[in-house]
């Protein structure tokens, strides 16, 4: 099988890859989530640590809810190594980059 299209990361582990909604693909990195629509290009990184977290989380898994479009996404703090879900809305993509 060879791969049909690769991910810019940028000095992130790549830890998961999950299909979202409308073809989009989530990756999940050593620092968080990323958003790339169906063919590969980036859209932005989705915020899934809790807004008053200091540290760097990993994202192990995640899948998408189809009915609420919620992202369910097991997390890991890279300095206490705690795992916990993280539950958070992907924000709609817009090509002139409203949201």
């Amino acid at each position: 099988m060879r791969p049909q299209f690769s991910f810019l990361t940028r000095g992130q582990t790549v830890t998961s890859v999950n299909v979202g909604l409308d073809d989009d693909i989530l990756v999940g990195t050593t620092h968080g989530l990323l958003l790339f629509d169906g063919a590969g290009r980036f859209l932005r990184e989705i915020p899934i640590a809790p807004e008053d977290h200091k540290g760097r989380v990993m994202v192990s898994t995640c899948a998408v809810c189809p009915e609420t479009g919620l992202v369910i996404a097991g997390v890991v703090d890279a300095k206490t190594n705690k795992a916990q879900l993280a539950v958070r809305r992907i924000p709609r993509y817009e090509p002139n980059g409203s949201t």
